[in-house]
């Protein structure tokens, strides 16, 4: 199920503050690759619902703002209506806040969302299949164990299953649920699974905040055990060493 939120927009001279001609070009141009639905509540998140494309609409010298989200099943009135808050609270105090640049061959101009006016609400059957959110990945969010335990023997092939391009086992971690991460390792998560920003388990691990450097030693000794791999670097080159030394965990850094 698509849903499509539009808004008026309005084009700037970031110098002057002056409204400017919209530019043919600017239709269909999508300002940034970053996804609106990675920053939603997890109480939307736990819907299923995933997207958040950013697209500029041009039509008859006026523009707007499309966001495109997709979810498993229709909405409600009220999720509906949260989404439409949470992606307008993203364009006045989140990833759209003072607007998106484009530039005219050696001008510059910011299309801002104009969060005030009427938002026009689309909601489409595209057949597009959403699968539904993985409930181990939410229980090992949540630390939930009676949940995640129950969701692991009646599902045990979803042990991987994502969540925001997250698996259970990497919110378990990154969430600081120690127990957690024991029952999903032992149901045999992937140990050496990469987060969407292309860390292990491991390395996720060593920079959570969440786990302080004994648990961070108890997590790293588990995920070692299960065939995690120490050596892996990132496109930038860090390593897990890298962000214990960052963190100072060094009882985990004895242990790599």
């Amino acid at each position: 199920m698509r849903v499509t939120f539009t808004f008026a927009a309005y084009v700037q001279d970031p110098r002057s503050g002056e409204e400017v001609h919209v530019p043919d070009a600017i239709h269909n141009w999508q300002p940034t690759l970053e996804l609106m639905g990675d920053y939603l509540d997890p109480d939307l998140v736990d819907f299923g619902i995933v997207g958040g494309e950013i697209h500029v609409v041009v039509r008859e010298s006026v523009v707007r703002l499309q966001v495109v989200y997709w979810l498993p099943q229709q909405p409600t009135q009220d999720v509906l209506a949260r989404l439409q808050n949470d992606t307008a609270a993203q364009f006045d105090d989140g990833m759209g806040e003072g607007g998106f640049p484009y530039d005219i061959g050696s001008a510059h101009v910011i299309v801002t969302a104009d969060t005030a006016s009427p938002i026009n609400v689309d909601v489409f059957d595209d057949g597009r299949i959403i699968p539904k959110p993985s409930s181990i990945a939410i229980a090992a969010r949540d630390g939930d164990l009676p949940r995640l335990r129950k969701s692991i023997v009646s599902d045990p092939s979803s042990i991987d299953a994502l969540l925001q391009g997250y698996s259970g086992l990497h919110l378990a971690i990154v969430y600081g649920h120690l127990e957690a991460v024991r029952d999903l390792i032992a149901a045999g998560a992937d140990s050496n699974r990469l987060a969407p920003e292309g860390s292990t388990p491991l390395e996720l691990c060593a920079l959570t905040n969440s786990l302080n450097d004994d648990d961070s030693r108890a997590v790293a000794q588990l995920l070692l055990e299960a065939g995690a791999n120490p050596n892996h670097t990132t496109m930038s080159g860090d390593s897990v060493r890298t962000y214990a030394e960052i963190r100072g965990k060094f009882r985990m850094l004895e242990l790599l």
